[in-house]
């Protein structure tokens, strides 16, 4: 079985009994710096002028003021206003002073100050490399005032390699992150490996870290925005530990006290009962508001406020891979982004000391960049060690925690999806709907929609008789979104296909040689990451010699595609079509590539991770999908998923088993692989084949989306901006609708196959689905297996073909003012609610 290495020292220091140095409670501050490469715009009609070796580069943010202000003749992105694209005021966004202090000033300061008054303590950053090319950009512009320093990273690297902790660890660590800001558990572990690359190979141009750069041992994933499913990729690149909201701890706990109080958990819908599988037996629930906010997360101390480890089993080998993961105070977190500190006492973790052997952690992680709240704020950098360690609590940096405080080997645990509570719309949600929202319709837009097409459909209305804020209909739903990701899936097939048929043609092409280039990626042959990253021109008569293959070009045009910042500020001006820029330039490069290769495809479809809705089938749930109405739902749900596939998508389905259980242990692999018996038999431990059932296929019903790439006609506000930048390809929306299963715990994955015979299986998901039925007591609608009330429908059924007619009319016990008619029933796909009865063209009655 395949494993991370566990840190260096021995983890049983961690089963230690707490003494009174174990008693002090650690401390840690993350702070988070990004700035999106805003409008990653290159002209492709040059690149055939540009000369070989000549550098191939989309335009940084310096360029992009440039842009807008002199766009060249040839420029076609424009406003309907008339302005330039993008809307972006990007002079005044980089000018204050949150921006200057935070990406040239602060952290080398404050690593000083670390250093010198808490010298176990830790600046850990990210700067992402969009924000560093583009302050690189700036000050060699200087077309922003504050912008003049070309020798801006020195600080950066005089503190980075002069400042060590007792044990050796950089007081200034500079932790992995997607270089452009994307959301690994959305994006895939292929772009998600991409991005981190990059990262690295940008941290280490001389501009900024220069060649001592030294991979961490850390990362922080995009807005906080955590799964199980990137270990692996973390695992690939020797990451050894993450930060993790607290509460995505809390919320698997088989004690949950708050599902029957759907909602008052922020404003996301209970945990589903798939994720309810690890225990705690000591601390207590601790329910604390957010500073400025109407919404609670709720935590279990100390299991929330201790790293544990977490792990990922390959679904085809068994092979497992780990982290430690990092609980991050998120109510901590919220408050000193707001008011510029926070201390443990926020959460009250010293009344939870020495309740176990484990030390607790006080881990804050927010913005460092923010020009509003305190987050962006010279004193709020300081204060994470003059104020948060203090009264007896010591500064710690995570490695340095770690040295001493592993956790034990058997402290492994499961974490639910999600992010930081940073959005408030959906804070923490594990169907991350702050970034992607399932095909649906507003209620507000039902008018514009029944008008454009024709149809005559309402909200549904749950159980008290309320209309829902947003119905999802595979059908006829649309949202921008998530057509970001099916936008994704023809994009990120061509680039994947792109390497494969070119890494097939140079099994020598590239791998790691020199020191440097072993901290920016892993071993093997592989697409040259500095290629990938500043790439220049190559020779297309000579194989590409000298320069970036197109592959290399395909993957650097798509990786700015996905900065979630483009989904954060909802239906903003042009960010809806920023990705849709990426995606075509990537398109350029990759697709007359693949085309004139297509005998040589042997990459499978492009499958989004399965998704379901609504999150709790057969229960309770409240969150941006359903418009925050309450809804109890029947049993019915839907799994779905965007797909695409150069040469074509012939196969596509979903597989489901049934558990024989109604919990999951944190330790069992069973429901972790597709095949039990298989991975048992080749010593995979902890699978228990009697667990599950067989896996039942379930074809998956396509949504042709070419139709509506560029928008629908009802939501018109997208039209003009989307019109200028026109999506090229996109992949199709399959799903399908399952009513068969009813308080089980369910196994399911999607199995894809094209035309050439490349088969794609995705991730294995699982899901509780409840009874679908409920008493009302107390005034609360309860789940219960026996229960008199059925569940809402969660979708639109919408009816398009008549009853069948009826037969068999008879007439009886006639009288002069009355007959009594008799027929047989009518059958209707959906329902028959009534009959009408005419007698010569005249209704005269109805039933």
């Amino acid at each position: 079985m395949n494993r991370l290495k566990p840190l260096l020292l021995p983890a049983v220091a961690a089963l230690l009994c707490a003494g009174p140095a174990q008693a002090q409670i650690a401390a840690s501050h993350v702070y988070h710096n990004h700035m999106p490469n805003f409008w990653a715009y290159y002209d492709v009609s040059k690149y055939a002028s540009t000369p070989v070796g000549g550098a191939i580069r989309y335009t940084y943010d310096g360029q992009v003021i440039n842009l807008k202000q002199n766009p060249p003749s040839n420029y076609t992105y424009y406003l309907p206003s008339g302005a330039p694209m993008p809307h972006d005021d990007l002079v005044t966004y980089y000018s204050h002073h949150a921006k200057t202090g935070a990406y040239m000033y602060w952290p080398p300061n404050v690593a000083v100050d670390m250093s010198t008054n808490a010298p176990t303590g830790q600046i850990h950053v990210t700067m992402s490399g969009s924000v560093v090319n583009n302050v690189q950009d700036l000050n060699t512009l200087q077309n922003v005032s504050g912008y003049n320093n070309t020798s801006w990273g020195t600080p950066w690297r005089d503190r980075y390699n002069t400042l060590r902790t007792p044990a050796g660890h950089r007081t200034l660590d500079l932790i992995h992150f997607t270089g452009h800001h994307s959301m690994g558990p959305l994006v895939g572990p292929e772009y998600f490996l991409k991005d981190l690359i990059y990262q690295s190979a940008t941290l280490a141009q001389p501009y900024f870290l220069g060649g001592n750069f030294q991979a961490s041992k850390g990362f922080f994933p995009t807005e906080l925005g955590f799964s199980e499913r990137l270990i692996p990729t973390l695992a690939k690149l020797n990451i050894q530990w993450s930060v993790i909201g607290d509460n995505h701890f809390s919320r698997t706990l088989k004690d949950y006290p708050f599902l029957n109080d759907p909602g008052s958990d922020t404003l996301v819908s209970p945990p589903n009962r798939a994720d309810l599988q690890n225990t705690s037996s000591v601390g207590s629930w601790v329910s604390l508001q957010m500073a400025h906010e109407q919404q609670t997360i709720r935590n279990k101390y100390p299991f929330a406020s201790t790293p544990h480890w977490v792990r990922y089993v390959d679904p085809a080998t068994g092979a497992e891979s780990r982290v430690v993961g990092i609980p991050v105070n998120q109510n901590g977190s919220w408050l000193e982004g707001w008011e510029g500190e926070a201390t443990v006492d926020v959460v009250n973790l010293r009344s939870f000391e020495g309740l176990v052997p484990q030390k607790q952690f006080f881990v804050i992680a927010h913005d460092g960049d923010n020009s509003g709240g305190r987050a962006g704020s010279e004193t709020t950098w300081y204060n994470g060690r003059s104020v948060t360690c203090t009264n007896g609590v010591q500064c710690m940096g995570i490695s340095e925690y770690l040295v001493n405080h592993t956790p034990p080997a058997t402290d492994v645990v499961h974490v639910q999806d999600g992010s930081w509570v940073d959005t408030r719309d959906s804070s923490s949600d594990p169907q991350w709907h702050h970034w992607k929202l399932p095909f649906g319709i507003w209620k507000g837009q039902f008018p514009a929609f029944n008008s454009a097409t024709g149809l005559n459909l309402a909200p549904k209305t749950n159980l008290s008789g309320v209309q829902e804020g947003m119905t999802v209909s595979f059908e006829h739903g649309w949202h921008y979104l998530e057509r970001n990701f099916a936008l994704l899936q023809a994009a990120l097939n061509y680039a994947k296909t792109a390497e494969q048929i070119w890494l097939d043609g140079h099994p020598n092409h590239w791998k790691p040689t020199t020191t440097l280039d072993n901290q920016v990626t892993h071993a093997g042959n592989q697409l040259n990451p500095w290629m990938m990253s500043f790439p220049v021109k190559g020779d297309a008569a000579n194989d590409w010699a000298g320069g970036a293959n197109p592959a290399e070009l395909a993957w650097y045009f798509l990786l700015p595609a996905m900065d979630s910042g483009f989904g954060y500020y909802d239906e903003n001006q042009d960010d809806n079509v920023k990705p849709t820029l990426a995606f075509n330039q990537s398109l350029y490069f990759s697709k007359p590539y693949v085309q004139d290769r297509l005998t040589q495809d042997r990459t499978g479809p492009s499958v989004w991770w399965p998704q379901r809705w609504p999150y709790n089938p057969g229960s309770a749930n409240t969150d941006k999908s359903e418009g925050w109405t309450l809804h109890h739902f029947n049993n019915t749900f839907a799994i779905y998923t965007y797909a695409y596939d150069l040469s074509g998508i012939t196969s596509i389905k979903a597989r489901v088993r049934v558990h024989t259980h109604k919990s999951i242990d944190p330790l069992d692999n069973t429901h972790k692989v597709y095949d039990p018996a298989a991975r048992k038999a080749a010593g995979v431990p902890n699978i228990d084949t009697t667990r599950v059932g067989a896996w039942v296929d379930h074809p998956l019903t396509r949504r042709d989306l070419k139709p509506v790439i560029n928008g629908v006609a009802w939501q018109p506000a997208y039209l003009p901006v989307m019109a200028k930048v026109p999506a090229q390809e996109i992949g199709d929306l399959y799903y399908v609708y399952l009513g068969n299963y009813r308080d089980q715990l369910l196994d399911y994955y999607i199995e894809a196959t094209d035309s050439r015979g490349n088969v794609t299986r995705s991730e294995i998901q699982s899901v509780y689905v409840g009874a679908g039925r409920y008493n009302l007591v107390g005034g609360k609608y309860l789940e219960d297996l026996n229960g008199t009330v059925q569940g809402t429908h969660p979708f639109l059924v919408v009816d398009t073909t008549a009853p069948s007619t009826p037969t068999g009319l008879a007439a009886s016990t006639k009288t002069d003012r009355s007959v009594k008619l008799t027929w047989s029933a009518a059958s209707d796909n959906v329902a028959v609610t009534g009959y009408d009865v005419f007698r010569n063209g005249t209704q005269v009655g109805s039933s």
